[in-house]
């Protein structure tokens, strides 16, 4: 069996990718909601969400920096929908953009990624897991300008029918985001705990309302004597 030759550059881009793999997308659920909408309403440059950045050294490329910016879509409800990282290893100067997408979409067109007017760049799937699709593309310095000078980025993908759908992430904010400090880790564990508390509360309230409803047609249908 033969294996071929990786060079150096390709190597490098597997290592970040891997760790991305790993580790961004574990943190998928981590807490900064984001109002998801479709592309057609996210022309406006509403603020649809929040980018967070997490910085750590990641052990198994010889404790490089790995620098996470990332923002996630959320319905009202507060499922989560989709998300969008750009992460970068630090010392060597490797971007990568990440896309978490929904199950079901159909892999071989892969999917696009939009900066406000400019033509989509197309990206491929990397793999599927029960919860998400997860795909990237390479970019460099000057994508991430683009990204910092943007209003809005859109995702699009083909679903299990066929048919394009298209999601809006704000710009707004992902300068600073990109360049200031990361969050602190105590401080993001105290909002994913926080997000999780209110979509417990959610779902009780939810319970709660179809209890009632369905109590007060019961009462409604109940024949009288």
């Amino acid at each position: 069996m033969q294996f071929r030759q990786i060079s150096a550059q390709a190597l490098r881009k597997r290592r970040l990718s891997v760790f991305l793999a790993a580790g961004a997308f574990a943190m998928a659920g981590f807490g900064m909601q984001a109002q998801a909408q479709e592309a057609s309403q996210a022309e406006g440059g509403d603020d649809l969400g929040s980018w967070v950045k997490v910085c750590v050294e990641e052990p198994t490329l010889e404790d490089q920096e790995v620098c996470l910016v990332t923002q996630e879509a959320r319905a009202d409800t507060g499922e989560f929908i989709a998300a969008v990282t750009v992460g970068t290893l630090v010392e060597e100067d490797q971007k990568i953009l990440r896309a978490m997408l929904p199950i079901g979409s159909i892999l071989p067109p892969g999917f696009a990624v939009q900066i406000d007017e400019a033509e989509p760049e197309q990206a491929t799937y990397t793999q599927c897991l029960p919860q998400a699709c997860y795909g990237e593309m390479q970019i460099d310095s000057d994508y991430v300008d683009a990204l910092k000078a943007g209003n809005n980025l859109v995702l699009y993908w083909i679903d299990h029918e066929g048919e394009q759908r298209g999601l809006g992430f704000t710009l707004i904010g992902f300068t600073k985001a990109y360049d200031g400090p990361p969050i602190d880790t105590e401080q993001l564990a105290q909002q994913r705990q926080q997000l999780q508390d209110e979509l417990q509360r959610r779902a009780a309230d939810a319970r709660q309302r179809l209890l009632e409803e369905q109590g007060g047609q019961g009462g409604e249908a109940a024949p009288t004597e």
